[in-house]
């Protein structure tokens, strides 16, 4: 079993170092040396992340990065490094480590159960949860609305921890496309997840200690546009059911 872990990049200097290199302990602890790899995307970084990234990919084998120069794009060129993982298993994670690697060894007990998706959540029993007030309960009323409009399951559809089997990803990836105007923005965890419940992958959500990046590049303000976008995928999805 081979085990890819992909991290989205995007002027992460200030910890990009430090937190892979966090990462490369924390797999080796249970994975051997060749039998994982990380790939660092660089979403277009105007700062020395691509420095960085090069340095990384000299001193560990099992690092390699993709940069990406049409960028930021928020998710959507995180999907095409995906699709460029070799492995069995597939993680994402967000570069500031919200969720610490030690929970990454969780996501691939969820696999090895037989489960094709196993993401973090903040909102099941027994997760730790550090964030503004504010933030807290914009999120909570963000998946509010996403189970009641979609019917979805998900209790929290944002975490940005996921493992995945290669083969539902790769599905899921393909169906989901390349959004080139960047109006999907960070909706792109929450539809995936709603797909996914669509083909009936199995979903397994596991609570995990997380604590907010005070500068994470969220803004309401900028996001507000990506409401057309979500409003109107319930009807796509539905042409889509009628047409299969």
């Amino acid at each position: 079993m081979k085990l890819s872990i992909v991290l989205p990049a995007y002027n992460e200097e200030e910890i990009l170092g430090k937190n892979v290199q966090s990462l490369y302990n924390e797999v080796r602890k249970f994975i051997g040396t060749g039998s994982f790899e990380i790939i660092v995307c660089d979403d277009t970084s105007t700062d020395a992340t691509p420095k960085i990234c090069q340095q990384l990919s000299k001193h560990f084998r099992e690092v390699r990065c993709i940069r990406y120069e049409n960028g930021p794009s928020r998710r959507e060129n995180l999907s095409l490094a995906i699709k460029a993982a070799q492995g069995d298993i597939i993680i994402c994670t967000d570069t500031d480590l919200s969720v610490k690697p030690a929970f990454i060894a969780k996501l691939i007990s969820g696999i090895g159960q037989g489960y094709d998706i196993v993401t973090g959540s903040r909102y099941t029993k027994g997760a730790c949860v550090k964030r503004t007030l504010f933030r807290s309960m914009i999120s909570r009323a963000y998946n509010l609305f996403m189970r009641t409009y979609f019917g979805s399951k998900i209790r929290d559809h944002q975490c940005g921890f996921k493992a995945f089997r290669r083969k539902a990803i790769f599905q899921l990836t393909d169906e989901l496309g390349y959004d080139s105007s960047f109006r999907r923005g960070w909706f792109w965890d929450t539809e995936l997840l709603i797909r996914a419940q669509r083909h009936r992958f199995r979903v397994l959500e596991i609570p995990v200690d997380w604590e907010g990046d005070a500068k994470s590049s969220f803004k309401i303000s900028r996001e507000i546009r990506m409401i057309p976008y979500v409003l109107s995928l319930k009807w796509r999805l539905r042409g889509r059911m009628k047409n299969a």
